[in-house]
């Protein structure tokens, strides 16, 4: 999972290159995002817990709701 939030934030065209993958692709990328926008209380833990490094999540929450919605 760190592994994901990391490209997340720091890849901001991430986005478009998902729309440009596969269907099927897109579609699990969605699936498995939706799933995690349902229980997003996780994530503060999985940031390192700096003030800047927990300021990034409004943006990776962001991140994570657009692929979720493709």
């Amino acid at each position: 999972m760190e592994d994901i939030i990391t490209i997340l934030d720091g890849r901001p065209e991430i986005i478009d290159e998902i729309q440009l993958a596969p269907k099927e692709l897109r579609s699990y990328l969605s699936d498995a995002f939706s799933e995690l926008m349902n229980n997003r209380h996780f994530m503060p833990g999985y940031l390192p817990p700096d003030k800047a490094s927990q300021s990034r999540l409004p943006i990776i929450l962001n991140r994570i709701d657009s692929v979720s919605k493709l």
